[in-house]
């Protein structure tokens, strides 16, 4: 019960889908025996209650709902279960639920084991030729295809390191596969056969684990950089303390931060974001924000012209494959400098949301909303934290001169 509690604290779904078989295992077997499959029954609801208490607790602290997730209070009801549109994609219908599915399993195949072959293979086999499942068993399998099924109505790709949504389903395919020898055995192989087949998975293995798991591994160690990057040990480096420090992202970012700050819901601000002239929406940005006006006037603006997204083009060579312009429209001179700061490079402000060591301030770079938080820590210095485009380049952080600030949030648009 604790373990399942502890699972539904990080991925709640996966949890539900193992839990739900055994608790109907655990009552079924309390209804036909005795004093001890009660207390084993209520053990486990004790056992599973204590982490859920937990993860309820924080739902209400971020979402004032104990029953509501953090991303269903950003992305709304669309981010959950079922076939209906996605917060972002195309619509979730069955036929992708199962388009999906078959794209998890495939990619299993070559992430489970690292093998080259087919890693499902044995597990397969073994499955097909068993005659006799035990008790354990069926609940495996029950929760595994619970699982499925789950992910089948779940309308995100979800990849990490492999399909992280189907990873529950390893330790079982291992149990599996390590059973196909035997369950050759069982159905008459011959000796040469059952030898063949010992021999040919160590082969796949020691293949896997000499040549195809070490590439594996450096593709790890060398994925996600900017998430890496430790702010405040460039900061120490640099001789930085007791600053704001503004932190550089794309173009891009900051259009959705600021779409945010107005109070532009995420599912709206990346509908926008997706169909709309990115300069255009940089000054629609601007004049509502001068005038201090909300997020139904930012989209009473915009949502007339963001309809014309068969001429949008991105631009190349700008660091961000999301900047995209119309085709034959005017470039501001603020516009030419977003695109031009891109160029140079930038990096992530949410990694370092847990930086702030050595009593720095990071903030996200907005330009002229910068005077905002600079009022806040008058007398404090003020860096920029940038990053080059190569992907190991080092966090640097450059004084800001405020007179050149100044000026430049003046420039003409």
């Amino acid at each position: 019960g604790i373990a399942l509690g502890a699972a539904a604290t990080i991925r709640p779904l996966d949890a539900v889908a193992f839990a739900l078989p055994a608790a109907g295992w655990l009552l079924w077997r309390a209804l036909r025996g005795g004093r001890t499959e009660w207390l084993a029954l209520i053990a486990s609801g004790v056992g599973i209650a204590l982490p859920l208490a937990a993860l309820l607790w924080v739902n209400n602290a971020q979402s004032g709902d104990p029953l509501q997730f953090g991303y269903i209070t950003m992305w709304g009801r669309s981010h959950e279960l079922g076939f209906h549109d996605a917060p972002w994609g195309p619509p979730h219908t069955p036929a992708r639920g199962l388009e999906l599915i078959n794209l998890y399993l495939l990619r299993l195949q070559t992430w489970f084991l690292e093998t080259p072959v087919p890693a499902l293979l044995f597990a397969t086999g073994a499955l097909a030729l068993t005659r006799v499942l035990t008790a354990f068993d069926r609940y495996v399998l029950c929760s595994c295809g619970l699982l499925l099924l789950a992910y089948f109505a779940y309308w995100h790709d979800g990849f990490y390191l492999g399909p992280r949504f189907v990873l529950p389903l390893a330790p079982w395919l291992a149990l599996w596969t390590a059973r196909f020898p035997a369950a050759l055995a069982a159905r008459g192989a011959s000796l040469m056969a059952q030898r063949m087949t010992i021999t040919a998975g160590i082969t796949a293995l020691l293949l896997g684990g000499l040549v195809l798991l070490p590439i594996r591994a450096e593709q790890y160690r060398a994925g996600l950089p900017v998430m890496r990057l430790d702010a405040d040990e460039a900061a120490r480096a640099a001789g930085v303390h007791d600053a704001v420090v503004l932190v550089r992202e794309s173009w891009g970012a900051q259009l959705y931060a600021r779409m945010w700050g107005l109070g532009v819901s995420r599912i709206d601000a990346h509908d926008i974001y997706s169909r709309m002239d990115l300069c255009r929406l940089d000054t629609e940005l601007q004049e509502v924000e001068a005038r201090g006006g909300s997020s139904a006037d930012f989209l009473a603006r915009v949502r007339p012209i963001a309809d014309a997204s068969h001429r949008l083009v991105r631009l190349r060579n700008v660091g961000d494959s999301a900047v995209h312009l119309m085709a034959g429209a005017t470039v501001s001179p603020s516009c030419i400098r977003r695109v031009q700061e891109n160029q140079a490079g930038f990096t992530s402000f949410t990694p370092l949301l847990l930086a702030g060591r050595a009593g720095n301030r990071f903030v996200r770079d907005l330009h002229a909303l910068d005077s905002l938080v600079l009022r806040e820590n008058p007398g404090k210095p003020v860096y920029l934290l940038l990053k080059d485009t190569a992907a190991t380049a080092p966090l640097r952080l450059v004084p800001v001169a405020m007179d050149s600030a100044q000026a430049e949030w003046r420039a003409p648009e």
